[in-house]
Parts: C-alpha cells; structure tokens; sequence
C-alpha cells in the first residue's frame, strides 16, 4: 500500500474528541504486535496506556505519534485523519507533543534554548512562562547535564508543552526516576496539563502511576485493549479473570454462582459475573478477621510494611494461600486460627 503524505484530511469526528483510533493492527517480521485496537480519548483528557512489558502499548504511542505505521486502521487527532488508507500525516504536522523516557534533550542548549526549540520563531514570553509553570524559572540558563533527575524531566515535559499541542503522549517518563520523586512529578505533570487542558496520553507497566494519574486506564494486553474505564471501575468490576489479576493482586476461589450469588469454601458471595462453575476475585483488602467467630484459616505469615500488615492465610479447604491486608496497628501473630471472612461484593468469571 502506498502512503499518500497529507497535511490534513478532514473528518466528521465528535467535536470533543481529541483521539480517535479505530481497528489499528501492527505486525513486525509478521510477529503481531497489535490487534484490532479501538479508543476514543475525549479534549482534555488524561489516559494511561497500561500493560507489561511487549504488550504493544509503547507501538501504539509511536503509531498515534507518526513514528511508526499502522499496518491497518485509522488514527484521526481533533477531527483530521493522521493515517489511514493511503492517509499518512508526518509527525511535525500532527500537533503531537512528545516526552521520552529518557527526556531526549539537547545537551549543548541550555534550558530555556531547549523549551524554545520547537517554536517556529523565538519567543522569550513563552518560554520564561513555560519554565515557570514547571519550576524552573532559575534554570533558564543551565544545561541539562547541571539539572537533576526530576527537573530534566520537568524541562522535557516543558519543551514538549512550547507549541501547544493538542494531544500531549508520554512514555513512561518517571520510570528513570526513584519512588518519592516519581510519585511528586507525576503529581505536577498531572497538574499541569489540567492547567493547560491538554489532553495526555501516558504509557505505563505501573498500574498505581496509571491509577493516580489518568482518568481513564486502557489495559492493553498481548495487542489488544482489554478494557478501557476509569481506575475505580477497573479494579472493581474487572472485565476478564486477565485484567483482575494485571491491575492488582488478587485472590482466585472456585465457586458455583447461580445469579448474584456464588458459593465458595469462603461462604457465601455476592457480586456479579455469570452462572455456573467459576472462578472469583477476592482482593486482599476484602478479606477480615472476625473475633469471636469460629476459626476457618491459620495465619502462615504475617509480614509488616509500615502503614500495613500484609498476612498470608491458610483457608480451611482451600489449597493455595490467599494473601490479605489489615492495618499494622491490628494484632495478628503467625499461626494463630482465626475467622476469615469477605467483605464487600466480588466478581467471578466462567472457569475454563
């Protein structure tokens, strides 16, 4: 298929939509890499690309970026289509910004020289306001090399901010970076592209970064988004066994649903997910002690971990150990018998 090179293409796209994937497929040395992707990001919005490591997330972010070609589909940003069937929009034109996980920034240009070089003529107002919105007003005249972790990261997010584009693509720019300060700049990101109302991509394998960060996460999966939701409905109403166990720990129980309930070596359970044998998701958090009751599990371990104790409990009647959480102020010594139950609904999936 030969690419046509265009500037715009126009589209009927929802006005507030700001990025429009649709049945992209990718294939290196025909090893599939993506598979049937779809995804409407809306203006404004902030959205994590969440996966392990070869999953195809990182491919998407260059395909929507115009650094990689989709083998099939149809990528449009605010309303043009950037690639498609003989559609292919260079990257400059796409009014992409992009932030690598190594900040790819010029080290023979200072800092302010570095946010001013995407302008299309020099402009000292926005880069000093630039600078400032990032910190870095007293950085202006330092090179990379003499500015830290965190503030190369801030330059670079700024350099990517100077022409304002309308969709912002991260990928994974804190990983470089050590907990605390990732957690803060994260933080400031966040805040500043909400300032700016930029709409933001950000490709991540950390599902917490994913959770703090955007509004909507897409578990990409082996090529293929599993399930696109806010955080929250994510981890609560998984839509497969895969995601449950990619988005956090989680306890897997056989069971027997029949409607809205499910009957487990736990007890009886309420939640969602279809009839018949299954299997069920018990996060750690949804399991209790419950004093006086009679005892159902043994304590195996009991670990500390500052804010919480983390407790790996042996069920009367089931195999594997399920792991559970409790504040660290809570009692608990390894080998008691204690009574477990769970708390809150569940959900189960059919078992194969």
């Amino acid at each position: 298929m030969t690419l046509r090179r265009t500037e715009a293409h126009a589209s009927n796209a929802n006005e507030t939509e700001a990025l429009h994937i649709a049945a992209v497929d990718k294939a290196f040395a025909r090893l599939g890499v993506l598979f049937d992707v779809h995804l409407q990001v809306s203006r404004g919005e902030r959205v994590a690309l969440l996966g392990p490591s070869g999953c195809g997330k990182t491919t998407l972010l260059r395909i929507i970026a115009g650094l990689e070609h989709a083998d099939a589909g149809v990528v449009r940003i605010d309303g043009r289509i950037v690639a498609g069937p003989d559609v292919w929009v260079p990257p400059e034109q796409r009014g992409v910004g992009l932030v690598f996980q190594d900040y790819a920034l010029f080290p023979h240009l200072n800092a302010a020289t570095n946010v001013g070089f995407g302008l299309s003529k020099p402009a000292p107002t926005r880069v000093a306001e630039l600078l400032a919105l990032v910190g870095l007003s007293d950085k202006a005249e330092q090179f990379p090399h003499e500015l830290s972790g965190g503030q190369q990261q801030r330059l670079a997010l700024a350099r990517a901010l100077a022409p304002s584009p309308s969709l912002l693509l991260l990928d994974e720019p804190f990983s470089n970076l050590d907990v605390k300060l990732r957690h803060a700049l994260r933080t400031q990101v966040a805040d500043v592209v909400t300032a700016l109302q930029t709409t933001t991509v950000l490709v991540t394998h950390d599902q917490q970064e994913a959770f703090l960060f955007a509004d909507r996460v897409a578990v990409v999966l082996k090529g293929r988004v599993c399930q696109f939701a806010p955080p929250r409905e994510l981890y609560t109403q998984p839509a497969s066994l895969e995601v449950a166990r990619f988005v956090g720990e989680a306890n897997v129980l056989s069971g027997d649903a029949d409607g809205q309930r499910c009957e487990t070596a736990l007890g009886t359970l309420t939640g969602r997910g279809d009839s018949g044998r299954v299997q069920v998701v018990v996060r750690p958090e949804q399991l209790r002690i419950v004093d006086g009751a009679s005892p159902n599990a043994t304590l195996a371990r009991v670990q500390f971990a500052g804010t919480q104790s983390r407790l790996l409990v042996r069920v009367d009647g089931i195999e594997q150990q399920l792991a559970m959480t409790q504040p660290a102020t809570a009692s608990a010594t390894s080998g008691a018998r204690v009574c477990i139950e769970v708390s809150d609904t569940v959900s189960w999936f059919p078992h194969p």
